[in-house]
Parts: structure tokens; C-alpha cells; sequence
């Protein structure tokens, strides 16, 4: 198996392929999610710890020649190394059933769901549907995860900016400016 950064190579080929529509915009969703957490932890331990590693990444990523590396003798507080805020995902915060990769996975799927509504504003539930691999997130088919987890447990409703359809409705809706 080769090493890899941050995407997998089924993510680098759906993030080529400007045809491959909504499993291309699942990827994407997915190595956002990565940098928004992961990738957000790790730089702040890099900076902090180990200066020269940080530079080394900050130059790859921003194309340019690294500056040299902060003395030893610099604090976590200087002003130099400004702490790396994380982005609150409140998806991370949701009541959902398993454990392990199967809570991941379908962490990630709610995660899909409501990036989806936030970039396209409204959607509707064959949308969502669309969206869902039930072999990803521990379902027999894409309706059963949106009955156990999004009817049952409101996934989507318990979101800042969601809102859900009213009675007669078929169209759920974002309301919020930006990802909270």
C-alpha cells in the first residue's frame, strides 16, 4: 500500500474528475472535513514542536522558500507562533448510534448532507439520497439511513441554519450565511 498525505487515491480521482458529479463532491467533502480537523491539529503540533518539520510544510503548501525556524528558545505564546484555531463542527456534537468507523462513516455521511445544503441552499430528500452509500455507513440502502438516523434522530434538524420541511414540503433549506 503507498503512503499518503491527505488524499486517498480514490479521492484523487474523483477530485479530477469533473464528471464524476456527486461522488466527486462526497470526496470533497471528505478532504475538507480532513483539513478542517485533522490537518488543523496536526500543523498546531508541528508549530509548536517542532518548528523546522512546520516550515518545511508551511513551504510545500504555500510555494515558497521556508523561512528559517523560529529559535528554541521562542514560547508557545510568541507572537511568532500564533495558536491555530479548530473550526467547530457541529456534527461532531450529534447523538448518533455506533462506534468506531461505523460512527465515523456515518459522521461523515450527516457531515455530507448538511455541506451539501449549506453550498447549495435547498435540497430535497432524494437529493440527500443520492448522496448516501449505505455499504459506507452501515445501512442495507440509502432510505434506511435517512429513517434510522436523519427522521428518527433529526441529524439534519439539530444543525445550525437547517431548516426542515414543513408539513406538505418536500425542500429542506440553509438560512445561514457561513459554516458556524
Amino acid at each position: 500500500m503507498a503512503r499518503r498525505a491527505l488524499l486517498t487515491d480514490r479521492e484523487r480521482e474523483l477530485i479530477a474528475d469533473p464528471e464524476a458529479e456527486d461522488a466527486r463532491y462526497v470526496a470533497v467533502s471528505r478532504v475538507r472535513r480532513k483539513i478542517e480537523e485533522e490537518l488543523t491539529e496536526d500543523v498546531d503540533v508541528l508549530r509548536r514542536h517542532h518548528p523546522d518539520l512546520f516550515e518545511e510544510l508551511r513551504a510545500v503548501v504555500c510555494g515558497e522558500e521556508a523561512d528559517p525556524p523560529p529559535s528554541a528558545e521562542s514560547s508557545e505564546d510568541s507572537p511568532s507562533l500564533p495558536p491555530v484555531e479548530s473550526v467547530s463542527d457541529p456534527v461532531a456534537d450529534l447523538d448518533l448510534p455506533g462506534s468506531g468507523e461505523t460512527l465515523e462513516s456515518r459522521r461523515e455521511a450527516v457531515h455530507t448532507l448538511y455541506a451539501h445544503l449549506q453550498e447549495e441552499g435547498t435540497a430535497t430528500r432524494s437529493d440527500f439520497l443520492e448522496l448516501i452509500d449505505p455499504d459506507e455507513v452501515g445501512y442495507s440502502s440509502a432510505e434506511s439511513f435517512w429513517t434510522n438516523l436523519v427522521k428518527a434522530r433529526d441529524a439534519l434538524k439539530q444543525l445550525p441554519g437547517v431548516e426542515a420541511p414543513s408539513e406538505g414540503e418536500h425542500t429542506w433549506r440553509y438560512s445561514a450565511e457561513t459554516w458556524p
